[in-house]
C-alpha cells in the first residue's frame, strides 16, 4: 500500500514516508500482532509499517499521522 502524511503529522514522520515509501508499505502487525498489553493491535492506535523499498526497516507510525494513498 502507499501512505502519506496527515495534515498534522509530525516532522518526523513526514521524513519517514518521503524517505522510505516510495515503493510503498507493507502491515507487519496485520494478523500477526493480536494484542499488547492486553489491548488489541486494531485499538493501539499506531501501526507496525515495513517499507518495501527497506525491508528490513520497520516503524510504528501513529494513525492520526498517516492515510493511505492512491498510488504513491
Amino acid at each position: 500500500m502507499f501512505i502519506q502524511p496527515t495534515a498534522h503529522a509530525s516532522r518526523h514522520t513526514r521524513n519517514r514516508i518521503k524517505e522510505h515509501g516510495r515503493e510503498g508499505w507493507t502491515d507487519m502487525g496485520a494478523g500477526v500482532i493480536i494484542a499488547m498489553d492486553d489491548t488489541s493491535y486494531a485499538d493501539l492506535g499506531r501501526t507496525l509499517l515495513r517499507a518495501v523499498a527497506s525491508p528490513n526497516w520497520f516503524a510504528w507510525i501513529d494513525n492520526d499521522e498517516w492515510e493511505e494513498a492512491d498510488n504513491g
